[in-house]
């Protein structure tokens, strides 16, 4: 949401409070995720149709399922972050978003959506959809606050922050709507690895103010030619599972899946792009 379309909403009954709740959720930085995993979804219910393989007929309102799971998953992520990193924050003026709150009203935030993140996952009658939900809710905590704080604990950052959002998500899907397959696996695939350069985006878009603040995230950690080297292997294997379709399945399906997914990825791997042209330019600087 645009900061004119949250300015309106400043004129209304408790917009005010509503356009300040969107600032700290970071709704624009993660809502991107969303569409790529139900695109994914989609993706995996086009091959079991194609291939007239079984699935849960109760399709769309399982879509529904993962789409507001996915919402209160990346609140809560994302809110969790700003709550732990708000001193941090403060010092370069990042994410003003938190400053809007007192910390009680920030405890309120943070439970209620803890409470959806947990109950959707927990609440399904399927074991491994359980313990993938509690694995979801743990790595997401677990990203920035202690005593684990996977983000200044090196790459095991950029893959702990990774796995909640996309293939965790994907595999969620596939086990709700009974589709686990060999396309599910290439797409977890495939979203690993564009989680990855996209968190290793994010972490260069921040390099300046996270070195300014002293904050011990992975690109501040790592020699540019390590990053380097990451960043070329990773977008390696994006391909390898972009392009896996069109070898595994019938030319005419799998063309058209790797295309969905390129397609897909547009916007991760362009804030990849954004990212490293700016850390380049930073770390140039700095020699």
């Amino acid at each position: 949401m645009s900061v004119s379309h949250l300015t309106i909403l400043d004129n209304i009954p408790y917009g005010r409070a509503f356009s300040n709740l969107i600032t700290f959720l970071r709704i624009s930085e993660w809502i991107d995720k969303i569409q790529m995993n139900v695109g994914a979804a989609f993706i995996i219910i086009l091959v079991l149709v194609y291939n007239d393989l079984k699935f849960s007929p109760d399709i769309f309102n399982l879509i529904s399922i993962f789409i507001v799971y996915q919402c209160f998953l990346g609140c809560y992520g994302y809110a969790i972050n700003a709550f732990a990193d708000r001193k941090i924050d403060a010092i370069v003026g990042k994410y003003k978003g938190v400053s809007f709150f007192t910390k009680s009203q920030l405890f309120i935030i943070l439970i209620f959506l803890s409470i959806g993140s947990l109950a959707i996952p927990l609440l399904i009658d399927d074991l491994r959809i359980k313990v993938l939900g509690i694995a979801a809710f743990f790595f997401s905590a677990g990203y920035s606050m202690k005593p684990f704080r996977f983000k200044s604990r090196g790459f095991i950052g950029i893959v702990g922050a990774t796995l909640p959002q996309r293939p965790f998500m994907i595999l969620f899907f596939g086990l709700l709507a009974n589709a686990v397959s060999e396309i599910m696996w290439i797409l977890v695939g495939w979203a690993l690895f564009i989680g990855i350069i996209m968190e290793i985006g994010h972490q260069m878009l921040d390099y300046s103010n996270d070195a300014a603040s002293k904050a011990q995230t992975w690109i501040v950690q790592t020699e540019f030619s390590k990053v380097k080297t990451y960043s070329f292997v990773s977008i390696f294997f994006f391909l390898l599972f972009i392009f896996l379709p069109v070898f595994y399945f019938n030319p005419e399906i799998g063309s058209a899946i790797s295309l969905i997914m390129l397609v897909l990825s547009g916007h991760s791997f362009f804030y990849f792009l954004d990212g490293w042209k700016k850390y380049k330019i930073a770390v140039t600087a700095v020699k």
